[in-house]
């Protein structure tokens, strides 16, 4: 079975194509703009074209851009993909030309995906329902394509996008949205009754990281949003975001947390060292125009109000200026987050 293919749709996905391929590009800058979005292309006609014989079958291709095909590199078929996923290999390493190098199992966790990309500085084509693409690279989740409806944008988008510039209410409606109560989209309690975070592989600090970094992805328009920058040091910005219009224009976004994980604890202490490293981000790059810090705050609720603030809602979050006589500098911002441990069924803050 082969997916009817109409003019319009032929130019729908080529546009499409070229999304990722810019924020490819803006993550491999050697790599050729128009060279990636003929890779995308082939991928979806491929996919396309095979819909019927790879069906519901998840894998991922991985390109290898700097390896190029002989002529003792096989293309890659449904018949050698379907091989493969049947002795359980699910990553496909595929040359430019999209011709397969090798095969190998992964997991296929949104997660584990995120760091192989990351550890690898590889980019990653997740393929899912046999119509469907997350792009990954670096460790961020770059784009989704419905090879369906090509122009069709995730319902969470639509409903809370904003601007680059507006990065700041993005990451207030992460916390209202994903954040405050906890939940399917952000499991971080370990022990919601004695406000234990989790702390899986001594990671605390990342479930908060790549939540927020893939919400800012989905639902900043007109922006690139990467994380680990090593760019201003030997330490890596958490989370930078540049807007596409304006090449000089870029935000960077600093990730803490406060509280109990059952190894370490973390208290006001913490949040002063934030404000430290978003001021030495400030010093070291004048040309940055906001850095900003996000702390999520699992401590007791007493400890949270007795916070210092500029401003403060009744959400249970507030902007700051300083701690322990540590004071932003100016194009410096901090946000502070109050982690429920109640349901959201339950208003009343624990």
């Amino acid at each position: 079975m082969v997916l009817s293919r109409s003019p319009q749709l032929s130019t729908a996905i080529a546009n499409v194509c070229r999304e990722p391929a810019t924020k490819i590009v803006s993550v491999f800058p050697d790599l050729d703009h128009e060279k990636i979005s003929v890779f995308f292309e082939v991928v979806t006609k491929f996919l396309r074209d095979h819909i019927a014989e790879i069906g519901e079958r998840q894998f991922v291709i991985k390109p290898i851009f700097s390896i190029k095909s002989t002529p003792k590199t096989p293309l890659l078929t449904s018949d050698v993909l379907i091989n493969a996923l049947r002795i359980g290999a699910n990553l496909i390493e595929v040359d430019e030309n999209f011709s397969m190098i090798s095969s190998t199992k992964i997991s296929l966790s949104s997660p584990e995906l995120s760091s192989y990309s990351k550890d690898n500085e590889c980019c990653l084509l997740f393929v899912q329902n046999g119509v469907e693409i997350v792009v990954y690279a670096k460790g961020y989740t770059l784009s989704e394509i419905n090879l369906i409806a090509p122009l069709a944008s995730p319902s969470t988008r639509k409903k809370f996008a904003k601007s680059g510039h507006a990065y700041k209410l993005s990451i207030i409606d992460h916390y209202r949205q994903r954040i405050r109560y906890g939940g399917i989209y952000s499991d971080y309690w370990h022990d919601r009754n004695k406000r234990i975070l989790q702390n899986p592989l001594k990671k605390t600090e990342k479930l908060f990281h790549n939540n927020l970094q893939n919400w800012l992805d989905e639902n900043l328009e007109g922006a690139s949003v990467l994380g680990c920058v090593k760019k201003i040091s030997e330490d890596e910005t958490d989370i930078e975001i540049r807007l596409h219009s304006e090449s000089n224009v870029y935000f960077i976004v600093e990730v803490k947390w406060l509280g109990d994980n059952g190894k370490t604890k973390y208290s006001e202490s913490r949040l002063r060292d934030g404000i430290k490293q978003v001021n030495a981000y400030l010093q070291r790059d004048p040309l940055a125009s906001e850095v900003c810090l996000v702390a999520y705050d699992g401590r007791q609720l007493s400890k949270f109000e007795e916070l210092p603030a500029i401003n403060e809602e009744p959400e249970q979050w507030k902007e700051i200026s300083e701690c322990q006589s540590e004071i932003l500098l100016q194009r410096g911002m901090g946000l502070v987050f109050y982690l429920e441990s109640r349901f959201a069924s339950n208003t009343k803050a624990s």
